[in-house]
């Protein structure tokens, strides 16, 4: 049975194939513990994050749609953007473990971690998200791939990170403003 799209096969193609399953492999591997019941505070973002995953299904079947064929320097920055965000995905996954939720939602036990990546920056999946977003329709040159892809990604970060750091003010307090005080929130030294 023939395909209905053609596959892209060429350098750059390939390249946003698999950076696509690297960031995929950021969001389901490990695989999330269970949410336990949604918390109101989370206002519904986590269905913000569907958004992307939909721009990058297009960006994965359409990788030229209205862009060319990158420069590969550009291509070179969006692979090192992707795997230096990706990183920081995993990073942030692995030292929250148990306390890593896929919804904004405070677990019994819960308690603010601030040591390794967390010593850098408060949100360092959110500066995954930011990083590999950036990346991602770089390596294929794609503008369709920043506006289905990189935004609504970006939107969905920006709108879940105020949502976050609401809720971790509101619960941890004055633990919380004093690690604020001293770290940024994705960016180290700028925001």
């Amino acid at each position: 049975m023939p395909i209905p799209f053609e596959v892209e096969t060429g350098p750059y193609a390939i390249g946003l194939y698999f950076a696509a399953i690297l960031f995929l492999t950021s969001q389901f591997i490990p695989k999330p513990l269970p949410q336990g019941e949604p918390d109101s505070r989370d206002r519904g973002t986590t269905y913000l994050f569907w958004l992307p995953f939909f721009g990058l299904a297009l960006l994965v079947l359409r990788p030229y749609l209205l862009g060319g064929r990158p420069h590969p320097a550009l291509a070179a920055a969006g692979g090192v953007l992707t795997v230096i965000g990706v990183g920081l995905l995993h990073a942030a996954r692995y030292k929250l473990g148990r306390l890593y939720t896929v919804r904004v939602n405070i677990r019994e036990g819960h308690r603010l971690v601030t040591d390794g990546i967390f010593a850098v920056v408060r949100h360092p999946r959110y500066a995954g998200f930011l990083l590999s977003g950036a990346g991602v329709p770089m390596i294929a040159g794609s503008v369709v791939g920043v506006l289905a892809f990189t935004l609504p990604l970006w939107v969905a970060s920006l709108v879940r990170l105020r949502v976050e750091e609401t809720v971790l003010f509101e619960v941890f307090g004055d633990e919380y403003r004093t690690y604020a005080s001293r770290t940024k929130r994705v960016l180290p030294g700028i925001w």
